[in-house]
């Protein structure tokens, strides 16, 4: 069983992206610390780079026979690399939120008030240290409210 729940999410008026993190009896938002962020984006990189190294090697070897096999298999090659930075770009964005969450520098306990369903995301109003707010959780409509009922907090439509 899962202990928390994880949503990146935008606080209005501030410019650094937050994650919303659920426990049971819980919400916060969290900010990333820099550690945190530079480590979140040195891993993807690094796996990048061993892309584009696998695909340089492949094609130098391919290509230096020069027949139309090694042309078909470095097309081939060529497609699958960036295939896998497409997929690797979408993996990062989901497997970033616990690195992030970690160690946040900041954390802020939140009461939600409400919840107003965009497209694919979902507006939640907030009371933050005794001020509303609006969070934009990007999630969809039953993905927020499935975390929400995960961690036990009732909230109305807004």
């Amino acid at each position: 069983m899962k202990e928390r729940l994880l949503f990146r999410s935008d606080l209005e008026g501030v410019p650094l992206r937050l994650i919303l993190e659920l426990r049971p009896k819980s919400a916060r938002l969290l900010a990333p610390s820099y550690p945190a962020l530079r480590t979140a984006r040195l891993v993807p990189l690094l796996m990048y780079l061993g892309y584009l190294g696998l695909l340089l090697a492949v094609l130098s070897v391919l290509l230096g026979r020069g027949d139309l096999i090694s042309a078909i298999l470095g097309t081939i090659a060529v497609v699958a690399v960036f295939g896998g930075f497409v997929r690797l770009y979408g993996w990062r964005d989901r497997a970033n939120l616990p690195i992030l969450a970690e160690e946040p520098g900041r954390a802020r306990e939140i009461t939600i008030l409400g919840v107003a369903p965009r497209r694919k995301v979902t507006e939640l109003r907030v009371r933050i240290e005794e001020t509303e707010a609006r969070v934009t959780v990007y999630g969809t409509r039953n993905q927020v409210e499935e975390a929400l009922q995960f961690a036990g907090i009732a909230a109305s439509p807004s």
